[in-house]
């Protein structure tokens, strides 16, 4: 079970904290929302001792606690994962890449599809975004 918690200062932002689903700790995260846009950005992700699909998981948990089970735009902000970061800053658009899997993961816990994938160039720092499509209607 994630726990979330909203920043008393930002409205927008919400502390992820994975520690009691993953044993040994260390895991969470923190997200805005842009709600005008359907946007979520993942700004901070810690490492946790979960195996890395999992993450996708306890994101999706997060956001649907949080009452935003299906943004539309979901973006790691400022990748400085190094695998993906070489792989983004050689031309890939991320996909296969450990940030991508991850974003991937969340989309398909979220049970939606990745309609497309951008890597956006922001002076120094590079960020990973998906598009993502519901195509399922809910019951």
């Amino acid at each position: 079970m994630v726990q979330v918690r909203l920043d008393s200062l930002n409205p927008r932002r919400w502390y992820l904290d994975f520690d009691v689903a993953s044993p040994g700790g260390n895991g969470g995260g923190s997200l805005l929302i842009d709600s005008d846009a359907n946007l979520v950005s993942i700004d901070i992700i810690h490492k946790n001792d979960l195996l890395r699909r999992q993450t996708g998981k306890l994101l999706a948990e997060s956001l649907t606690m949080i009452g935003v089970p299906e943004p539309v735009i979901i973006e790691m902000n400022n990748v400085r994962e190094p695998g993906t970061l070489r792989t983004l800053m050689a031309g890939s658009n991320g996909q296969g890449t450990l940030i991508g899997n991850t974003l991937s993961g969340l989309v398909s816990h979220l049970n939606g599809v990745v309609a497309d994938w951008l890597v956006i160039r922001d002076r120094s720092a590079i960020h990973l975004q998906v598009h993502v499509l519901y195509p399922w209607e809910k019951s």
